[in-house]
């Protein structure tokens, strides 16, 4: 027989598992095919940039925050595969933080001890707010989109998995 305290404890466990965990589901397909919508970013030097500036280039966009581990994980491995591609004209990586505007120094500690150096970063402080993160209907995270370089999405996901497998290349 279940117990108040048994269904109790399962209760908590489940909802920590799926408060912890930042992308419990697969990710929405739906711009995948499309033109990429205009998508703005102030990168860390304080210049806004403009996706559409990439065409021409396959581009990784991945939005994350520092207290997703899910996120940070994503981003240490494309950070292995972005130094691999470094040098290379037709590829670029761009990492958009979407934490709140007082966790900014977390950001940049985890940008600069990890350290995450292939990547043009981007920090608005606006949270699940940020310009490009509800452009681009940001939802789970990490949410990592490739885009063609005709400027179309070519897949969306929240595991740096399939990244790996749309370029062919190993972890």
């Amino acid at each position: 027989m279940w117990s108040f305290t048994k269904t109790l404890f399962i209760t908590l466990t489940a909802a920590c598992l799926t408060l912890s965990g930042c992308a419990t589901s697969s990710a929405d397909k739906g711009l995948v095919g499309k033109e990429v919508p205009y998508v703005r970013f102030q990168s860390l030097d304080g210049e806004w940039r403009v996706l559409d500036e990439f065409r021409g280039k396959d581009t990784v966009l991945v939005f994350w925050a520092a207290w997703c581990s899910r996120s940070r994980s994503a981003l240490q491995g494309l950070n292995q595969l972005a130094r691999r591609s470094h040098g290379r004209d037709d590829r670029v990586f761009i990492a958009v933080n979407i934490d709140k505007q007082e966790d900014e120094e977390k950001f940049r500690s985890f940008v600069r001890d990890v350290p995450i150096d292939s990547f043009l970063h981007s920090y608005s402080g606006n949270d699940v707010y940020d310009e490009a993160f509800v452009r681009m209907n940001g939802e789970e995270l990490p949410h990592i989109f490739i885009i063609d370089k005709t400027g179309k999405v070519a897949d969306v996901g929240h595991s740096d998995k399939f990244v790996y497998e749309h370029f062919n290349e190993m972890k």
